[in-house]
Formats: structure tokens, sequence, C-alpha cells
């Protein structure tokens, strides 16, 4: 084992699942006066975040980072709306400290 090489690993669990429906009151109507309450159907499914990250101490002075991570949508293509976009995202990141 290295010493100058440090990893990190994140993983996040999320219940969407009760975050079932979106609902809109006194949405209002064609007809004066007369405004009704509307719910809108979501279908979240749980997901994961995960993401993976290495630091490398080049030396006393410089540190270099990389890391990947990927978050997967709770929608799907039926009840995705524009409310609430969702899309699996990628994420990757380079760095340093000095």
């Amino acid at each position: 084992f290295d010493p100058k090489w440090s990893g990190m690993v994140t993983a996040n669990y999320t219940q969407w699942n009760v975050f079932d429906a979106v609902t809109a009151n006194n949405v209002a109507t064609p007809f004066p006066d007369i405004f009704i309450d509307q719910s809108i159907p979501q279908n979240f499914k749980n997901t994961w975040h995960i993401a993976v990250a290495a630091n490398y101490q080049w030396d006393e002075q410089l540190k270099l980072r990389a890391g990947v991570g990927r978050d997967k949508t709770p929608t799907n293509d039926r009840d995705r709306n524009v409310i609430i976009p969702g899309a699996n995202n990628y994420a990757i990141s380079l760095g340093g400290r000095y």
C-alpha cells in the first residue's frame, strides 16, 4: 500500500417513493369562481447515488484529485413531466491543491 494514495466512496439511498404525488390546490377552471384540487401521480422509484474518488499526494505541497459519480433518476418516461424533470446524471471531476 502506497501512503501517497487515498480513496473515498460515497453511497446514498433515497426513498423517492414517499413522494408519490404533487397536489395543486385551488386550480382555476374555465368557470368563474370554481376551483379544483388536482393531484399528479409521480410514481417515483427509490434510487442510489454512488461516487468514487482518489487523491494522490505528489509531494508535500501538491495533491491531485479525481472522481466519478452517478445519480440514477427516480422518474420514468411515462410519468415524467415539466414540473419535476429527471434524467440519469454522471459526473467526472479532476482537481488539485497546491
